[in-house]
């Protein structure tokens, strides 16, 4: 069997996460986190808990006499890493030391119940709310919401915003 050289270009150049990615049959929006399958999930939530985990066993294994080096190892992180962990909980209450906090930052300006409104709202044309032109554009869309909501919104956080739409 002869392999084009574009071919195998392809199949040396192409990162097999992305190819793997757009050819395994998997949806893309699934994430396996265990035994479980998630759907729809910010990344960013999982690996969040994923760390909140390791720094929870890490406590764990210390508490049980593990020394730092060997947690360290076990869990594939820096000594300095644990030492910081380990200094948290015995300064600050134990495990509860170690959970994820609120991720800082400005709170929603759009309810949960205004955003399912925006996404429904978007699946009508722009010629619907007297823009011209048959595509929305972040400008397009953050001038709607500025209509319908009074919130203002630059073009570009609108990127963002349409994003976590598409996950709901």
């Amino acid at each position: 069997m002869t392999i084009s050289v574009l071919a195998m270009l392809v199949l040396v150049l192409v990162p097999a996460a992305i190819f793997s990615r757009f050819f395994s049959g998997r949806n893309p929006n699934h994430t396996s986190t265990g035994d479980n399958m998630m759907t729809n999930q910010d990344p960013a939530d999982e690996d969040r808990e994923m760390r909140e985990k390791r720094r929870i066993k890490a406590w764990e294994m210390f508490q049980q006499g593990v020394s730092q080096a060997e947690i360290a190892k076990e869990l594939a992180v820096t000594r300095g890493a644990v030492s910081q962990w380990i200094k948290a909980a015995r300064d600050n209450g134990g495990s509860d030391a170690l959970l994820s906090r609120p991720r800082p930052g400005r709170p929603n300006m759009l309810t949960e119940e205004q955003l399912a409104e925006l996404k429904s709202m978007l699946q009508q044309t722009p010629t619907d709310f007297g823009f011209s032109g048959q595509r929305w554009t972040y400008a397009k869309t953050a001038e709607l919401i500025e209509k319908q909501y009074g919130v203002t919104y630059h073009p570009a956080h609108v990127s963002r915003l349409m994003k976590k739409i598409e996950q709901k």
